[in-house]
């Protein structure tokens, strides 16, 4: 097979990925789902920004249909580690600060390092 199948093959990987994401997206999903999609964003961040911020994006909507504020709080951290990757500094920093605000309601040991990285994170941009 020529390299060119290849290139080929690998642009239509991440589309196809998206889609079938993208159709989790429905009012009975579960918090299992949304977790497994981060799962899958955090695979796609470093190669696939944009194909990660797009699934975010619909991660966020799930999240919010389902009253998940870990899902919503989670997904606010992913698009702001994405921002930040981008230098979208501003960006970064209001969705950290939206993370927290979504895990405060959350007080497992998860949601506390959580909260503590998405300061963290707050206080780096701000030093930049």
């Amino acid at each position: 097979m020529s390299s060119s199948f290849y290139i080929t093959a690998a642009m239509f990987k991440i589309p196809i990925l998206i889609l079938s994401c993208l159709l989790l997206v429905r009012a009975n999903a579960s918090e299992k789902e949304v977790d497994d999609m981060h799962d899958h964003i955090y695979t796609l961040i470093s190669e696939f920004p944009d194909s990660a911020n797009i699934l975010a994006d619909a991660s966020l909507e799930l999240s919010k249909s389902i009253n998940y504020d870990w899902g919503i709080g989670n997904t606010y951290f992913i698009k702001g580690f994405i921002a930040k990757k981008q230098n979208h500094l501003s960006q970064a920093f209001l969705y950290y600060l939206q993370a927290i605000e979504f895990l405060e309601s959350e007080n497992t040991k998860k949601a506390i390092r959580a909260k503590t990285m998405n300061m963290s994170n707050c206080g780096v941009i701000s030093t930049d």
